[in-house]
């Protein structure tokens, strides 16, 4: 299973919010999250997308995608973690 977080903060309150997503997050297989999202999801003021996304795959998901306006940086959390940036106007894959 995945989960995009694509949260909305007119429809949500952040803690109805963080409650609720974070149970989506833990159960899924994959998360895909901003970085605003990411840090709702996991109370945290960080901004480095590559530890948004290690603390997003901490929670339960096997791999967590922060997706920024420079790119993407998905984390591997199955065999340990493994973080890389993805430029999406380079990218191939």
């Amino acid at each position: 299973m995945s989960t995009d977080v694509n949260h909305r903060s007119k429809l949500w309150a952040p803690d109805t919010a963080w409650r609720e997503l974070r149970r989506f997050v833990a159960e899924a297989d994959i998360v895909v999250a901003g970085i605003e999202e990411a840090q709702l999801v996991i109370d945290s003021k960080a901004d480095v997308p590559v530890s948004l996304a290690a603390d997003l795959a901490a929670s339960g998901p096997r791999e967590a995608v922060v997706e920024t306006g420079a790119g993407i940086f998905p984390v591997k959390s199955m065999n340990g973690l493994e973080g890389k940036r993805s430029d999406p106007d380079t990218a191939s894959d």
